[in-house]
């Protein structure tokens, strides 16, 4: 019997839920922002709220659990440096689901599941274009043109466009 053996198993074994639990978090971290179902959603914010109140202790323990959880450097890293200053002021709340829709197949419930908090996006700089200087010369003198080859015709497929006569019949009955 499972008497007082809770825990949401979405129809999957242990290894394929931390694997879902796992990537939607990073997700979610990442892209502060994932749609999903319900019951995923709920799933996945209890581990996320707890996460980012482990974060907020930022020691080298809690680091290693988190990378325990996660178990991706760059997930761990972007936690500590760019989520958790943003809830440094919040003791809990720091996700929220959002009612989109039901999914077409299933009708499943569709939600948003999000940061209540949004970090700034960091958008790599990208270097100027520099565009070479044209002497007044250059300017006056219209461009070469190139006389083009005459296009080829192609053989027509399937002995010689055959094709076409057969569609016509058919369509006509």
């Amino acid at each position: 019997m499972r008497h007082r053996k809770f825990s949401q198993r979405l129809s999957r074994p242990m290894g394929q839920r931390r694997a879902l639990l796992r990537n939607m978090v990073i997700n979610l971290l990442k892209y502060q922002k994932i749609k999903t179902t319900k019951a995923k959603a709920r799933f996945v914010r209890s581990s996320l709220e707890r996460l980012i109140s482990l974060a907020k202790k930022d020691g080298l323990q809690s680091r290693r659990q988190a990378y325990r959880i996660l178990d991706d450097r760059t997930a761990v890293n972007e936690l500590f440096s760019r989520i958790t200053p943003l809830f440094k002021n919040k003791n809990s709340g720091f996700s929220r689901i959002i009612r989109a829709s039901y999914r077409r197949g299933d009708g499943a419930e569709l939600v948003f599941l999000e940061l209540t908090e949004k970090a700034p996006e960091v958008k790599p700089a990208k270097p100027a274009k520099v565009k070479p200087e044209i002497k007044p010369e250059e300017k006056a003198k219209p461009p070469r043109e190139k006389p083009r080859p005459p296009k080829e015709l192609k053989p027509k497929k399937f002995l010689g466009g055959l094709r076409k006569l057969f569609k016509k019949e058919r369509d006509s009955l």
